[in-house]
């Protein structure tokens, strides 16, 4: 049975389409490689069957026959056809999509595979709710009138705090003008600072804060685990005064953000990534980032991290500023009548980088920020002010040097790095 098909005589509302980037022995014929992949999924055996020749044409996967994009003799692109029947959007959704595209990776003859891209068909999309806060809805809550990008800090070091230590150091953040603290992408509940003793006092730290400047401030919670647990911690985290959920979408499942969006309509859920870095790292190896950004939009996520440019940390974020534009469109292009999720800029942010930052992602994002804040010489309040002031004068459209001349506390801290050794 011929499994390619051109892509005049397809009906993409029909399949999911999938781009993967193949490496192969030298010499291999790339369709053939692409209908044993296709073969595979329609049958999962090693040897032909008589079945295969039985199977409905409308359940087949298919390849959609067009010239190979090739980047060397070895290597290439392929398109794969996956009949949207095959998966029930409500009775195996998202894990049984997962599954599917996931099952191409043991295959022997190929060296290295990367799913780069998904088309998602409306026939399936249409069953899921998307996110219900987009950035001016976001922006609302902390009842900010000028659009620019929303401060939080991320509590830091990750562990060993305890639950005063981090009040101490958050009064002084959120004083100075942050407008939310976050948990670290790695902190739930340790001993040190257990999660409901955490959020009840940060809590009334917000509410005293507010009190004393006449600014909206949040909590952002981090409720990653278990979905035996999560819905549960979720609750009471909420009866304690959070106002926003931090999650794994990659270690809980894409599907808990389905979940979570059901069950807590009003409470803003966003995104970390940790963990994505074992499927995404290897630029010929794994899976794009940007699918599954795509698959978080779907489910209901309402912002997402997806790292930085020119950022200071030690982690691995971006080689250009291509691949952070090619995931905020993921984040921000039509997706059918879904809202767009905000991105979340993370991972080694300070006063050096911020500008460059807004210039590639614009001002409708969330900054994610820890040490950045806590490494101005007069202490972290003013630390949080210099952040505020240049991201103030930079939503205004002043340049750097005029904003340096405005704010005392941007300028000792610039000062204060470009003396560093």
């Amino acid at each position: 049975m011929d499994l390619l098909i051109s892509r005049e005589n397809i009906c993409l509302d029909d399949y999911f389409e999938v781009v993967f980037t193949i490496e192969f022995e030298k010499g291999e014929n790339v369709s053939e490689i692409a209908k044993k992949i296709a073969t595979d999924l329609n049958v999962g055996s090693w040897k032909t069957i008589k079945t295969l020749t039985s199977l409905s044409e409308k359940h087949l996967v298919l390849v959609i026959d067009e010239l190979p994009r090739r980047k060397d003799v070895t290597c290439c692109q392929i398109r794969i056809a996956i009949p949207v029947l095959n998966i029930d959007p409500e009775i195996g959704g998202i894990p049984h999509l997962l599954s599917m595209l996931g099952m191409v990776f043991t295959l022997s003859f190929i060296k290295k595979i990367r799913l780069e891209e998904i088309a998602i068909p409306q026939s399936f999309a249409q069953k899921f709710t998307g996110p219900k806060f987009n950035f001016n809805d976001l922006l609302s809550l902390f009842q900010l009138k000028t659009i620019r990008p929303l401060i939080g800090f991320m509590i830091k070091p990750r562990v060993g705090y305890s639950t005063d230590e981090i009040i101490k150091i958050a009064k002084e953040i959120l004083i100075g003008g942050a407008d939310f603290i976050c948990d670290d992408d790695i902190t739930v509940s340790p001993s040190c600072t257990p999660i409901y003793d955490r959020v009840k006092a940060l809590k009334q730290l917000v509410n005293e804060v507010e009190q004393k400047t006449g600014c909206r401030k949040h909590i952002m919670v981090n409720i990653t685990s278990s979905p035996t647990n999560i819905i549960d911690i979720a609750k009471k985290c909420v009866e304690l005064g959070t106002g926003f959920f931090y999650v794994n979408p990659f270690v809980c499942g894409f599907s808990i953000i389905e979940l979570l969006r059901k069950e807590f309509p009003n409470i803003p859920i966003v995104g970390s990534r940790t963990f994505h870095g074992v499927m995404t790292r290897d630029p010929s190896q794994g899976i794009d980032l940007s699918v599954f950004l795509k698959l978080a939009r779907l489910c209901g996520i309402d912002a997402m991290q997806i790292g930085s440019i020119s950022g200071q940390s030690i982690h691995k974020h971006y080689e250009d500023e291509n691949s952070l534009k090619k995931n905020i469109r993921c984040l921000r292009e039509k997706f059918f009548n879904f809202k767009s999720s905000t991105p979340v800029i993370c991972g080694g942010i300070d006063i050096s980088n911020i500008s460059e930052n807004i210039r590639i992602a614009g001002k409708e994002i969330i900054f994610q920020i820890g040490t950045g804040m806590l490494l101005h010489p007069d202490g972290p309040k003013s630390g949080a002010k210099a952040i505020l002031d240049l991201i103030e004068g930079l939503s205004y459209g002043k340049t750097y040097e005029e904003i340096l001349k405005s704010s005392k506390e941007l300028k000792k801290y610039w000062e204060s790095r470009k003396n560093e050794t």
